[in-house]
């Protein structure tokens, strides 16, 4: 259902592209339907995520995954060939998860980024299914605002949605150590972005290290 309210604004060719043999970690995995397929175009993938529930959807069909959060990656610098990011930056601190997949992302190494723009919820604003999604878009473009202003959330539940900006994915990238390779464009809503879809790179050169793979080590 959700797939076909978004429909009109979700590009349908957007690809993670990784070369076989690189080791990929996919932040906020779910039920690791990306792992699936970059495990077929064979690509090393991981996952991470904070649900159990989902964890062990994926473990029941031999995906490698791990419990924890993009702001504290339990992986060693440089470890990563590829990261994949998609719909997170709303749910964690969009600052420090940036700067923890630039730590464990190899010079070189390229992440993808899709994230939610002030379209996203200024449409459930103007056009919501139900009042609670009213209540959600609202709320989630006053945190920003505050955010973006003070530096400060809404109190408790409320402060728990950001929608992500140009210039603030900008200015997190570069305190990464990280480029801007490409943005694809997307629909907008009323002139705003309802996905910002991004390939980043690491700063620097380096070879895959793709040879006598072993299992990601944690960092401690």
């Amino acid at each position: 259902m959700r797939d076909l309210e978004w429909s009109g604004y979700v590009l349908k060719d957007f690809r993670f592209d990784f070369a076989a043999g690189s080791r990929v970690l996919d932040v906020g995995c779910g039920e690791g339907r990306q792992l699936s397929i970059l495990a077929a175009e064979g690509v090393w993938p991981c996952g991470i995520d904070m649900s159990m529930t989902v964890l062990r959807s994926c473990r029941s069909r031999g995906l490698p995954v791990v419990q924890g959060r993009g702001e504290r990656l339990p992986y060693l610098p440089e470890y990563f060939d590829g990261v994949i990011c998609k719909v997170v930056l709303p749910y964690v601190n969009e600052r420090t998860t940036i700067r923890e997949i630039g730590r464990v992302l190899r010079p070189g190494g390229v992440a993808y980024f899709v994230s939610h723009g002030a379209g996203y919820y200024l449409r459930y604003v103007l056009q919501p299914p139900h009042f609670a999604f009213w209540l959600y878009g609202t709320r989630t473009l006053l945190n920003t605002w505050l955010w973006a202003t003070t530096g400060r959330l809404l109190p408790g539940f409320l402060g728990d949605t950001l929608f992500q900006s140009r210039r603030r994915l900008l200015e997190c990238y570069r305190a990464a150590g990280l480029e801007l390779e490409g943005e694809s464009p997307s629909p907008k809503y009323l002139g705003s972005s309802v996905f910002l879809y991004d390939r980043v790179k690491k700063i620097g050169s380096g070879a895959c290290e793709c040879d006598n793979f072993s299992p990601p080590l944690a960092a401690g």
